[in-house]
């Protein structure tokens, strides 16, 4: 092991030695409580969320929770049925952190578990998963995936030893329906999996788990967990949607601001790949946050002490350093002008060789740009809310002239879903008719050109850029989900879409459409 990464590893285990104040455990980023935390925000019940950097932890979600319920109670008329509903719901799931220990939490409204010990400050909690996917497509979809079967279970454990929180989510997953499967554990090719005798069906296991401590303000979390940095629907630098990192990360706030930084690594075609990556969110006033993120990744070399620097600008770092790193960096904001609207933003830079031509076709420019808004109950609908969304990833975004640093994990990008050279129209209207039923209305249309991740510009190309140039591939999807909750913590998800391409893997007149049915279920005892 590399001297910097002795030198990070004892510090971890120094802090864990000596943390402290108790510490909770981050919010998995797929939490409803975020999108109702962002509701209240908007609704200007809230303020100081900061959300474009999540996972929260537990207490500051208790925290946030406890502010609504305060106007909730000077004025009971400012939230609907529903929303006081989910507040009532989740007051009862983060009850057992310090901020809501003053909060009174109805009857029968407590989180269940399938076993629960406390002792003093000590506690611990266990509870069964499972649940899957089942989907069945119709018309002419992309050969075999005429139907699939994803089914999971596993469990989850979480508390609080002293000081030291620790969280552990571990499921095993199986797949049916797109044989022959490959068993493989080579990171290129995606997620590691096994598989039977006859490679009819895929095998693959997962587990977040980590500890969490506190020093002072200084909130640390060493273990495999996942983040997402960004005000949009899929962030352009961290979206969270790439498998989970091995990670060291801290968070702390100053003023009005939140300052993180976190060192992982990943998973490619080389035994070492780092990311590392920090991040300060700003709230200016009540109605606006500002975001700056930077990042690098660097590959085929252990840990360099100069990033494990959190403050240093990995710019300068990185041409320290010989420039041969894959350094990125994103400007974000969300404003709230009035009540019930919110707009947004998120500006990328893989590379700015020329400032001079930003808006221009050279190809060393490499850019995205995500913008845009969401209103709640339009028209008066209440416990509505729509949103419209356009993502630009420009040519060449997302690679590098060095294979092993392209920005990816386990053959998923880091950043955006998009591949280089796409973009996107997004629209979503969703309305929770009541607490444990909810709709949700969807249309997608993206546009993809010649490029992926793994491909970087070629000398012979020329230096001006063609967005969308050539023949390009275009996918309209749109469709209906229905989500309900017959009992506390037992979902499903029913799905109803269309889709049609154009040009499918850029062939010119290769045509398709088709429908899918398809059903979620998650079950947590």
């Amino acid at each position: 092991m590399k001297r910097p990464a002795i030198l990070m590893l004892s510090a971890v285990l120094i802090g864990l030695s000596r943390p402290a104040y108790p510490a909770s455990v981050s919010v998995p980023l797929h939490h409803r409580v975020y999108a109702f935390l962002e509701r209240m925000e908007t609704r200007r019940l809230l303020s100081g969320l900061k959300d474009g950097t999540r996972p929260f932890d537990r207490e500051t979600v208790a925290g946030y929770l406890r502010d609504i319920d305060r106007a909730a109670v000077a004025d009971p008329a400012v939230l609907s049925r529903t929303e006081r509903d989910f507040l009532e719901r989740f007051k009862g799931e983060f009850c057992d952190e310090p901020a809501d220990a003053e909060v009174r939490i109805l009857p029968g409204e407590r989180e269940p578990h399938f076993y629960a010990w406390q002792k003093g400050s000590n506690r611990f909690y266990a509870d069964a998963v499972a649940g899957g996917l089942l989907s069945r497509t119709g018309g002419d979809p992309a050969p075999g995936h005429e139907q699939m079967f994803r089914p999971y279970y596993g469990a989850i454990f979480r508390g609080r030893a002293g000081a030291v929180g620790f969280w552990s989510d571990n499921r095993i997953e199986g797949e049916w329906g797109l044989a022959p499967y490959d068993q493989h554990y080579k990171p290129s090719l995606g997620y590691p999996q096994n598989i039977d005798r006859d490679s009819t069906y895929a095998i693959r296991d997962f587990s977040d788990s980590y500890l969490a401590f506190r020093a002072g303000a200084f909130r640390f979390q060493f273990g495999r967990d996942r983040i997402a940095w960004g005000p949009g629907e899929t962030g352009l630098l961290i979206s969270g949607d790439a498998p989970s990192l091995d990670l060291f990360r801290f968070s702390v706030p100053i003023g009005n601001a939140l300052f993180s930084y976190v060192h992982g690594e990943l998973k490619g075609d080389v035994n070492h790949k780092w990311f590392a990556a920090h991040r300060l969110e700003l709230g200016i006033g009540r109605f606006l946050d500002l975001g700056i993120s930077e990042s690098v990744l660097y590959a085929n070399r252990g840990i360099e002490a100069v990033y494990l620097n959190p403050l240093i600008p990995y710019l300068v770092a990185e041409h320290t350093l010989g420039d041969r790193d894959n350094n990125t960096l994103s400007l974000d904001f969300q404003w709230r002008p009035v009540r019930n609207v919110e707009l947004y933003g998120e500006a990328f830079i893989d590379d700015l060789f020329s400032p001079l031509e930003l808006f221009g076709d050279y190809y060393g420019n490499k850019l995205a740009f995500t913008g845009g808004f969401s209103c709640l109950n339009p028209a008066g609908f209440r416990d509505s809310g729509l949103r419209l969304e356009y993502t630009r990833i420009e040519p060449y975004v997302y690679t590098h002239l060095d294979s092993f640093n392209v920005y990816e994990h386990y053959n998923r990008g880091i950043g955006h879903f998009l591949e280089p050279n796409s973009d996107m129209l997004f629209c979503k209207w969703e309305w929770d008719a009541s607490l444990r039923f909810g709709l949700n209305l969807f249309y997608r249309s993206i546009r993809h050109g010649s490029g992926d991740r793994r491909t970087p510009h070629e000398s012979g190309e020329g230096e001006a850029k063609a967005f969308l140039g050539g023949t390009v591939e275009k996918t309209q999807t749109g469709g209906i989900s229905v989500l309900w909750e017959p009992v506390r913590d037992t979902r499903f998800q029913f799905q109803i879409a269309a889709g049609r391409m154009r040009n499918a893997g850029l062939q010119p007149g290769a045509n398709r459409s088709w429908s899918e049915f398809s059903v979620i279920a998650d079950i947590n005892w």
